[in-house]
C-alpha cells in the first residue's frame, strides 16, 4: 500500500509541478496572520521581543513575525528595525557572522527612509561586533558616530544605551573609571525615564566598574539592585549575569577578614543559603535562556570557588565542562578572516549603492532641468506663432525625456540586482561557513579523537586479562569509536565527495536503517549526475533533515526515500507511515528543521511540499533545478 501510493505521488510531481509551488506557499507562514495589520500590531511585537530579551529564542519569533508583518505592509522603517532585532538576537548568541548580515540588511532599509536614528542603532550595534573581534578602536569610533546622531535627534534613551556599551567596552580594556563615568550617566537617564530594563543593565555593568576599581562595598550594593530588578522582570539572562559577577566578586575578596564577617548576611539577603546554592541558579538561567556565553562564565566562576575552597574534584569537573563550550564559543583566526571578508564585501556593495544612488539623483535633476527647458522653448515657440518649430521641440521633448525615463529605469533595476546579489553573497558565505565548520569538526574527530580511542585500545589489549571489568571496558571503547565515526560521517560523509548524492543517501539511509524500530528503503531512478558540490551538500543535509524528523516524530515503521532526475530538474521524495500532522497547524518559526529545510530549498530556488493528516502518514516532496536560475 505504502508503495503504491509512493509512485502515485511520484507521477504527480511530474504532471503537477506547476501546482506544487502555490501548495508550498500555502504552508509557508508558520503562524497565522491577523486580518488587519498596521503599525501598532507590529509595534506591540517589538515590545515583546524587547521583553523577551533574556528568554531565548522567544525574542528572536517576535522579531521574525515583526518582520512578517512589515514585509505585507511596505513598512521599510519597521523592516529594518525588525532586523536590527534579529543582529541583536544573534549577537548575544555569539553568532557574529548572522549578526552582521541581519544589521546590514537594517542598514540598508535605515538608508532608504532616511531614518537617522535607525543608522545610530546600526552604528551602536556594529561597534558591539567591532568590540567582540577585539577592534576597539573602530569600535570607540562608531559608539562616537551613534552618540552624534542620537544627541542631535533629542533620542536619551538611545545615548543612554550607547554610554552603556561603551562603557562595557572600557570595562573590558580595564579603564574602570571612564567606564564607571558612562555608566553613572546611563543610569541617571535610565532613572529619569523610569526605564526598569535599562536601569538594571546600568547598575550591574557600574557593579563591574567598581569591581575592578576595588571598590567592593558599591559592587555589592549595585549587583544586588541590578538582581532584585531582573529578577522582578524574569529577564533569565541578566539573573545569571547578575548572580555569576556576584559570584567573581565573592572569589576575589574571599581573603578579607571584613567580607569573610558579612558574607552569609549578604548571600542570605538574595535569598542564598551558600555562594555555590547561588551558582546552581546562575547555570539554571544560563541554560533556561539558552545562552552558552553565560554558561561558559558560570563555569569559570565556579572552578575559581572550588578551587578557593579546596574541593578539586569538583573544580576538574568544571574545567571538562568549560574546555568543552571553550571550543564552540572561541573566535579562532579563520573567524576573524571570516568577518574581515565579509565586511570588506558589504562595504563594497555599500559603495557602489551609493554610485547608483547618486547617478540617479544626477539623472533625475538633469530630466528636471530638461523640462523645464523645454516648457520654456515650448512656450516662446508658441507664442511667435512658429507652428512647426514648437510641433518639432515638442516631439523632441517626448523622446528625450522617454530616453531619461528608460535611464533612470535602468539605474533602479541595476541598484535593485545590486542588494540582491548582496544579500545572496550574504547568505552563501554563512551557508560556506556551516559546512566549512562541519568538516573541521567531522576531521578532528576522525584524526584525533577516533585515534586517540583506537590508541587506548591497543594499550588496554595489552594489560593483564583482569575479568570482566577489563572486558567491559574494552567494549566501552569500541561503542565510543563507532559513535566517533558515526558522528564524522554524519557531519561529511566521504561517500558524498567521492562518489556524489545518490550513493551517500543510500548510505544515509542504511546507517539509520532500523533506528527507533523504522525501516528505511532508498530508491534512485534515471541516471543522476555529479552536481556543484555545494548544491550536493545542500541536498544531502536536506534529506538528513527529514529523515532526523521522521525518526525523532513520526513514530514510523516504514520510510521510502526516493530520488530522480527529470530532465533539468532533481526530485526528493521522503514518505513514511507515521502518525502524521496538520501542517497547517505547525509554527515554522518555532521548528528549527523545518526553518532549516525552506532556507536550503530556497537557496537551491527550488519547490518543495508536505502532505500529511493525523493518522496517514506524511510525504514531502522537493524540487531543485540542477542549474541555478539566473538572476
Amino acid at each position: 500500500m505504502l508503495r503504491k501510493s509512493l509512485f502515485i505521488a511520484f507521477r504527480a510531481i511530474l504532471w503537477m509541478a506547476p501546482l506544487m509551488g502555490a501548495q508550498a506557499q500555502r504552508i509557508e507562514v508558520g503562524q497565522a496572520s491577523p486580518a488587519v495589520v498596521d503599525s501598532t500590531g507590529i509595534d506591540s511585537l517589538f515590545t515583546l521581543s524587547d521583553a523577551s530579551v533574556g528568554q531565548g529564542e522567544l525574542a528572536a519569533h517576535y522579531a521574525w513575525q515583526a518582520l512578517e508583518w512589515s514585509k505585507k505592509t511596505g513598512d521599510v522603517k519597521r523592516q529594518g528595525l525588525a532586523y536590527s532585532h534579529l543582529a541583536n538576537f544573534f549577537l548575544r548568541q555569539s553568532d557574529l557572522n548572522s549578526a552582521i548580515t541581519y544589521a546590514d540588511s537594517a542598514g540598508l532599509m535605515y538608508e532608504k527612509v532616511d531614518y537617522p536614528q535607525g543608522l545610530a542603532k546600526n552604528h551602536n550595534l556594529f561597534a558591539v561586533i567591532f568590540a567582540a573581534f577585539g577592534k576597539t578602536k573602530e569600535a570607540e569610533n562608531y559608539y562616537q558616530r551613534a552618540l552624534e546622531i542620537y544627541r542631535q535627534s533629542g533620542d536619551l534613551i538611545g545615548v543612554q544605551k550607547v554610554l552603556n556599551n561603551r562603557g562595557v567596552l572600557f570595562n573590558e580594556q580595564k579603564q574602570f573609571a571612564k567606564a564607571k563615568a558612562d555608566h553613572l550617566k546611563a543610569l541617571a537617564m535610565a532613572e529619569t525615564a523610569r526605564d526598569t530594563n535599562l536601569q538594571a543593565r546600568s547598575l550591574h555593568n557600574l557593579g563591574i566598574s567598581c569591581q575592578g576599581l576595588g571598590e567592593t562595598g558599591q559592587a555589592y550594593g549595585f549587583l544586588k539592585r541590578s538582581y532584585l530588578l531582573r529578577k522582578s522582570q524574569a529577564n533569565y539572562a541578566g539573573i545569571s549575569e547578575c548572580l555569576t559577577n556576584i559570584a567573581k566578586v565573592v572569589a576575589a575578596s574571599q581573603a578579607s577578614p571584613e567580607f569573610q564577617r558579612s558574607q552569609q548576611d549578604y548571600l542570605r539577603s538574595l535569598g542564598f543559603s551558600s555562594v555555590f546554592q547561588m551558582m546552581d541558579t546562575s547555570l539554571y538561567y544560563a541554560q533556561k535562556g539558552q545562552n552558552q556565553d553565560l554558561v561558559f562564565r558560570n563555569y569559570e566562576a565556579q572552578l575559581a570557588l572550588l578551587e578557593q575552597a579546596g574541593q578539586y574534584k569538583e573544580a576538574l569537573h568544571f574545567e571538562k565542562l568549560r574546555n568543552q563550550l571553550q571550543e564552540k564559543l572561541k573566535l579562532n583566526d579563520n573567524n576573524l578572516s571570516s568577518f574581515v571578508n565579509l565586511w570588506s564585501r558589504l562595504q563594497s556593495e555599500h559603495q557602489q549603492n551609493k554610485i547608483l544612488a547618486l547617478e540617479n539623483k544626477q539623472v533625475q535633476e538633469k530630466l528636471a532641468s530638461q523640462h523645464k527647458t523645454r516648457q520654456r522653448n515650448l512656450l516662446l515657440g508658441t507664442l511667435l506663432g512658429v507652428l512647426l518649430i514648437a510641433s518639432v521641440l515638442y516631439q523632441s521633448y517626448k523622446r528625450k525625456l522617454l530616453a531619461g525615463t528608460l535611464e533612470l529605469e535602468l539605474k533602479n533595476k541595476q541598484l535593485s540586482q545590486m542588494e540582491q546579489r548582496q544579500q545572496i553573497a550574504a547568505m552563501n558565505a554563512m551557508l560556506e561557513g556551516q559546512e566549512y565548520e562541519r568538516e573541521r569538526v567531522s576531521k578532528d574527530l576522525h584524526d584525533s579523537l577516533g585515534n586517540l580511542l583506537s590508541t587506548i585500545k591497543m594499550h588496554l589489549s595489552n594489560l593483564p586479562a583482569n575479568g570482566n571489568n577489563l572486558q567491559f571496558v574494552n567494549e566501552l571503547v569500541d561503542d565510543a569509536c563507532i559513535e566517533v565515526r558515526k558522528i564524522a560521517l554524519d557531519m561529511m560523509p566521504a561517500t558524498l565527495l567521492r562518489f556524489g548524492i545518490p550513493k551517500a543517501l543510500q548510505e544515509l539511509s542504511n546507517r539509520q536503517n532500523n533506528a527507533n524500530g523504522c525501516h528505511i528503503h532508498f530508491q534512485s531512478f534515471g541516471k543522476i549526475g555529479r552536481l556543484e558540490l555545494p548544491r550536493e551538500i545542500m541536498v544531502f543535509r536536506i534529506c538528513q533533515e527529514l529523515l532526523q524528523n521522521t525518526l525523532k516524530h513520526a513514530n514510523a515503521t516504514e520510510v521510502i526515500v526516493q530520488l530522480t532526475q527529470v530532465d533539468d530538474f532533481l526530485h526528493l521524495t521522503v514518505e513514511d507511515d507515521g502518525a502524521g500532522f496538520l501542517p497547517g497547524a505547525v509554527n515554522k518559526e518555532s521548528s528549527l528543521g523545518l526553518r532549516s529545510i525552506e532556507s536550503r530549498v530556497q537557496f537551491l530556488e527550488g519547490k518543495w511540499n508536505i502532505e500529511s493528516s493525523p493518522g496517514q502518514g506524511t510525504t514531502a516532496v522537493i524540487e531543485i533545478p540542477l542549474v541555478p536560475v539566473a538572476n
